[in-house]
């Protein structure tokens, strides 16, 4: 089992009704990633990470719109081997 890596927030700063995979994603992107991998379990019910090992991912940007109760994250994904990229909105 692959260690996770230390968080890069901290849940406390998330706001709003986030659920648990949301803040999971925020606050340790790899690890997020890398569990849904080890687990063979795309994270958002497709395959663009089954056949990709992330060694290393972070949150790039966050855009958050109070008016629409909504957040862009983009985040950058660093992989071994397998296809790279993803798109979040």
């Amino acid at each position: 089992m692959l260690e996770r890596p230390p968080p890069t927030t901290s849940p406390d700063n998330i706001k709003g009704n986030a659920s648990n995979a949301t803040r999971e994603l925020l606050c340790n992107p790899a690890a997020f990633f890398q569990g849904r991998y080890e687990r063979n379990v795309p994270p958002f019910g497709n395959d663009i990470l089954t056949k990709a090992i992330v060694t290393e991912a972070s949150i790039v940007s966050k855009r958050e719109d109070e008016l629409k109760k909504e957040a862009i994250v983009v985040i950058e994904l660093e992989v071994t081997e397998g296809e790279s990229s993803i798109i979040l909105v």
